[in-house]
């Protein structure tokens, strides 16, 4: 007697627990089995195209020092990869020119400065005319001109750094013989890095329709993202257009280095027709064939509907070419477990389903 009253309370407590089950996913009522599917909307998107570009780490400011003067150089004072602050004294000219240039214009414009005064006192005294005194003190500026752009020339046979960075190259050696601008020692700021890349024409065409550029490495586990700086309005010798591009993440900053290679993915809206894409969860397949299921307008059945896919977007959703407009709305989730004309329920955002997620 006890064992059958076991028996009967356990088979009871069973089919409460079935039910229990049975009701969480699905609702028994006239018509059949009532199941609650989760649902989203196709998504409509500007048609994205992407382009792979190769492109080098290259410096944000780069500076080719040169001399404002000709001569031989006398002195090199750094050397490739050492650290200079803007102001160092980087290289020198052989001065003895200049030195006795300036001594000649100095020694001219002393004695051109006591003959003025001596002609300034004796135009007081009206012993000379107006015509001689102004004669003199136009002789006077010109020798002070003469004898200022010596010094000058004489300073100038000092090169400093135009920055604060990194000696890149040394382009002359001592002895050298060098015109004014000629690169004597080229400095970079390592402190800001760009990328630069060349561009074809048919990319430099749909510029205006670019939204997004990534920076892709084997050695960066995650991509960089970039900020367009600028494209060259007129191509090079190869018919490229030079483009460079801003990196603002500092932890990447820290690990490039001048010269390292990088990809640049580049994406842009293609002017044709809007893109449609779903979930990957959304899409089920038979025989070969890609579906989705689409929630009937009364919300309360569904059916099959059959789609063209092609590839994914870089939002990870699959491309839909063909079997959706755009207005539907399909199940997200278990859609293995459905099937033709089912009833159906969708389930509601709630508190313990923040986001529709489950």
């Amino acid at each position: 007697m006890k064992t059958l009253l076991y028996k009967a309370t356990r088979n009871l407590l069973l089919v409460g627990v079935l039910t229990m089950t049975v009701g969480c996913g699905t609702e028994n009522n006239n018509s059949g089995i009532v199941r609650t599917v989760k649902t989203a909307k196709v998504t409509v998107s500007k048609a994205t195209q992407t382009a792979l570009v190769s492109g080098i780490v290259c410096a944000g400011e780069e500076h080719s020092a040169s001399f404002r003067v000709a001569g031989n150089i006398d002195q090199i004072l750094v050397r490739p990869g050492q650290t200079v602050t803007k102001g160092d004294l980087i290289a020198t000219l052989d001065t003895r020119d200049f030195e006795n240039t300036l001594m000649a214009a100095e020694s001219k414009y002393k004695q051109v400065k006591s003959e003025v005064e001596r002609v300034t006192e004796l135009y007081k005294r009206e012993s000379v005319t107006k015509n001689d005194y102004e004669k003199a003190i136009s002789g006077e500026k010109t020798t002070e001109s003469l004898f200022n752009a010596a010094k000058n020339r004489l300073q100038d046979t000092q090169l400093k750094a135009p920055i604060t960075g990194i000696v890149q190259s040394v382009d002359m050696g001592v002895n050298s013989y060098v015109l004014p601008g000629m690169s004597i020692i080229t400095i970079v700021d390592i402190s800001h890095l760009e990328v630069e890349t060349n561009i074809s024409a048919t990319l430099f065409l749909e510029q205006k329709n670019f939204s997004k550029f990534i920076g892709l490495s084997e050695l960066f586990a995650n991509p960089i993202p970039l900020e367009l700086l600028y494209i060259a309005p007129k191509a090079n010798s190869n018919q490229l257009y030079k483009m460079r591009l801003n990196i603002d993440d500092e932890d990447i900053l820290k690990q490039l280095a001048i010269g390292m290679l990088l990809n640049v993915k580049i994406l842009y809206e293609q002017n044709k027709n809007d893109e449609i894409s779903v979930p990957i969860t959304a899409i089920f397949n038979e025989n070969g064939e890609s579906f989705v299921w689409v929630i009937t307008d009364d919300q309360t059945h569904i059916e099959r509907r059959k789609v063209t896919i092609e590839g994914m977007t870089e939002e990870g959703q699959v491309r839909i070419t063909e079997g959706l407009n755009g207005t539907e709305t399909i199940v997200s989730a278990g859609v293995n477990l459905l099937s033709d004309d089912d009833e159906i329920r969708i389930l509601q955002p709630s508190d313990t389903n923040v986001g529709n997620l489950l």
